[in-house]
């Protein structure tokens, strides 16, 4: 009922022993409309009523064509649920930016448009725009970020593009088709297909079908909420519920290293979870893993091997301090072989620009923190944060900044750790 009005503008159809007879002489030639019914065989819907199954039979049907005109109209008249501009395309190839500048435009400003719709439950934009095309012979896919005024790609990483940065890429077997999709349909018509949390450009790198949600790649994609850990074998996922019950997944703090990352849950200035997985596989057998978190509030993390698909889970409940994990017998893979579509090495996530240590100011009476390799400043310097060491050897030292410091940090223990 929905889409009827999109299909109006076929009209003349030849006799029909099951249709009252009635305008079925040529109608000269049509480009436009589809009909009805699944073959497009009924020209309009005025027809369609005609059809001697609607005539009246005792107290049911029709009993003249202004009650078949009444109820076409009804029929047409039914809400959509949709804004005009749903459905509405434009393919830009480089040379014909000034014909279609203007349509790519307003495809752009009805999906920055407020709209109510009942079927989603309320208020949304009129449209989810997204662009096909092909870039260096790459299928690619991008997806309007209304909160941005950027446009998302399907590769994980990779920069979102202002509108005239996105169309400059148009051009002689580069074309780029936008479309208005319909509200809530954007991301699994535009970046991620099969909705399965991978984007399709980094499922086409990876050898995985982005139309099938059973298909993954083999190794841990990273993400703004996926941490990728031991050279992309281990996936480090968390999620988490505050105290007015709002539920979100962990960012990823964009700087990690090659067993160990954080997570903010909140806020980007408040980190909340650390973790780690050690290869111990040398000493008992086992991957390790260990997770100190900051807070009370609930949260869900879970770690999967990618090459053996086992995961393993950890809960904290809302109002608990959340307690230390250290499961030096998380994972019995060790003897487990890599996959093939594996990569013998792996781009891990780039580390953020190392930035200065957070200068000490003082408040009101007392020494000023000073910054330095084993000393950690918090809060405009107010908190002095300093960490001692000592390992199983009963070596000892004293733990080291992490560089990337400001009203967050980290200290770290030596590399030969588990040695």
């Amino acid at each position: 009922m929905r889409n009827l009005y999109q299909k109006v503008g076929m009209f003349g159809s030849p006799p029909d022993a099951f249709i009252l007879p009635g305008n079925n002489q040529h109608q000269g030639d049509q480009v436009r409309g589809t009909g009805f019914l699944h073959d497009g065989s009924i020209d309009t819907l005025f027809r369609f009523f005609s059809a001697t199954v609607f005539q009246q039979s005792g107290a049911v049907g029709f009993r003249s064509d202004d009650e078949r005109r009444g109820m076409e109209a009804f029929a047409l008249a039914f809400d959509s649920d949709l804004a005009p501009i749903v459905g509405q395309q434009i393919t830009l190839d480089g040379s014909n930016k000034a014909e279609v500048g203007a349509r790519i435009g307003l495809l752009i400003d009805r999906a920055e448009s407020s709209f109510v719709s009942r079927v989603l439950g309320g208020r949304t934009t009129e449209c989810d725009l997204i662009v096909k095309g092909t870039l260096g012979g790459e299928p690619r896919g991008w997806l309007y970020d209304t909160s941005s005024n950027r446009f998302v790609a399907d590769i994980e990483g990779t920069a979102a593009l202002r509108d005239r940065d996105l169309r400059a890429l148009a051009g002689r077997g580069q074309e780029l088709t936008y479309t208005c999709a319909p509200p809530g349909s954007g991301r699994r018509m535009g970046i991620d297909r099969d909705l399965d949390g991978y984007l399709d450009g980094d499922e086409r790198a990876a050898g995985s079908n982005p139309a099938d949600g059973g298909s993954i790649p083999v190794l841990c994609t990273p993400s703004a909420t996926r941490l990728c850990l031991n050279d992309r074998r281990f996936e480090v996922e968390v999620d988490w519920k505050d105290f007015q019950d709002r539920r979100a997944a962990g960012q990823v703090v964009p700087f990690m290293s090659a067993d160990s990352g954080i997570f903010w849950f909140s806020s980007p200035e408040n980190w909340e979870l650390m973790i780690k997985v050690l290869d111990g596989c040398t000493l008992n057998n086992r991957f390790w893993v260990f997770s100190a978190a900051t807070t009370n509030a609930e949260y869900s993390l879970r770690v999967r091997d990618t090459w053996t698909d086992v995961t393993r889970s950890w809960f904290n409940a809302s109002g608990n301090p959340a307690p230390a994990v250290t499961e030096t017998g998380a994972f019995a893979t060790c003897e487990a072989s890599p996959p093939d579509e594996q990569a013998t090495s792996a781009e891990r996530m780039p580390a953020a620009p190392a930035s200065q240590f957070a200068a000490g100011h003082p408040r009101g009476e007392g020494e000023a923190c000073i910054p330095d390799a084993e000393t950690l400043c918090l809060n405009e310097g107010r908190f002095r944060v300093e960490v001692e060491w000592q390992d199983f050897k009963q070596r000892t030292g004293r733990g080291q900044v992490v560089p990337p410091a400001g009203v967050v940090g980290g200290a770290g223990l030596p590399s030969d750790r588990l040695s």
